[in-house]
């Protein structure tokens, strides 16, 4: 009778272990792995500023999928943010239907500050509460979206200076669109001053 109650705790106990462990585990080998993604830059540094210098002195010309940059707030009030407009009608493709479009760019989108990649938990995606029907020139229904997309990403904790920002997401035919631009910002008197090209 002891050796079956012995037998009993140790699973018990062991079942504990897996159970509280496990968990606690994989949440510290995602949050290292952020770190890491977080840490390691696309680019040698000097490079990303000597890009950066080119693109505030030349900018490359707006792509069709984007309707314009911006800084913004959030819900701060104050100026802390840039947001990048993106057209709904140059992302889109046939067979996507309602959200698709959204879901795959909120999914699929990757932004790096100079030259570092940002989680996409710092970003914010918004969409114009609208819902269009796609039909091919013979009036069949090929698919649909709503409207255009945003996406938001807060510089408030940037160094003061000039940056890179590179922008990338998918469509449905797995083309990547992207889109590259320099940035100044600037605090003065506790505000914050965002330039864009």
């Amino acid at each position: 009778m002891r050796t079956i109650i012995r037998d009993s705790r140790k699973r018990t106990v062991f079942l504990v272990y897996i159970v509280c462990l496990v968990p606690i585990a994989a949440l510290l080998y995602w949050y290292i792995s952020l770190l890491v993604v977080r840490s390691t830059p696309s680019l040698p540094p000097e490079v990303a500023a000597q890009t950066a210098a080119t693109l505030w002195n030349s900018p490359l010309p707006k792509p069709a999928f984007l309707t314009a940059l911006s800084a913004s707030s959030s819900d701060t009030g104050l100026v802390n943010q840039i947001c990048a407009g993106l057209k709904i009608t140059a992302i889109w493709e046939p067979g996507d239907f309602g959200e698709d479009t959204y879901r795959r760019v909120v999914g699929t989108t990757q932004l790096e500050i100079d030259a570092f990649l940002i989680p996409s938990y710092d970003l914010s995606f918004g969409e114009e509460a609208i819902s269009l029907l796609r039909k091919d020139s013979a009036g069949k229904i090929v698919g649909s979206h709503g409207g255009d997309i945003s996406t938001c990403f807060n510089v408030q904790r940037l160094a003061d200076g000039l940056h890179l920002a590179v922008l990338r997401f998918q469509t449905r035919s797995g083309k990547t669109l992207e889109h590259r631009w320099a940035f100044k910002t600037e605090t003065q008197n506790g505000r914050l001053t965002i330039n864009l090209p």
